[in-house]
């Protein structure tokens, strides 16, 4: 699977392959948010683990695709909570969309992941860090 990182504060369609298939079959629309963008500790707790996090949305709507999962799910890491909402994508359903010369289905849902990162005060220091 091809690595993608998902861009904090924007939304992206993905081209997402079927269960064995190589090239891509259905297109998901993708949104990361931060309920703090411009904060320092959520740019670079977000800069830490982007990689890992966007292999986890990725399986997970890969998977959703696959089998339903819940509408609402929360992943707890050590330096972050990542909460993912799922509603239905009608506006999907109404956009054609190819890759090359083949016609892709939108996904039923499209989703939306809440990342906020964890700010962890050291004991017997008088200044915030975060993790």
């Amino acid at each position: 699977m091809q690595r993608l990182l998902f861009p904090l504060n924007d939304t992206v369609l993905v081209a997402l392959p079927a269960p064995g298939a190589h090239t891509p079959t259905h297109v998901a629309q993708i949104t990361v948010k931060t309920p703090k963008p411009y904060a320092v500790e959520t740019i670079t707790t977000y800069y830490l683990v982007r990689h890992d996090m966007s292999e986890l949305i990725l399986k997970l709507v890969i998977a959703h695709n696959e089998q339903t999962i819940s509408q609402s799910v929360v992943f707890e890491d050590l330096r972050y909570t990542l909460h993912a909402e799922r509603v239905e994508w009608t506006y999907g359903k109404k956009v054609h969309f190819q890759w090359g010369d083949e016609e892709l289905e939108a996904c039923q849902s499209k989703w939306t992941f809440l990342f906020d990162p964890k700010i962890v005060q050291p004991e017997g220091k008088g200044t915030w860090e975060f993790s």
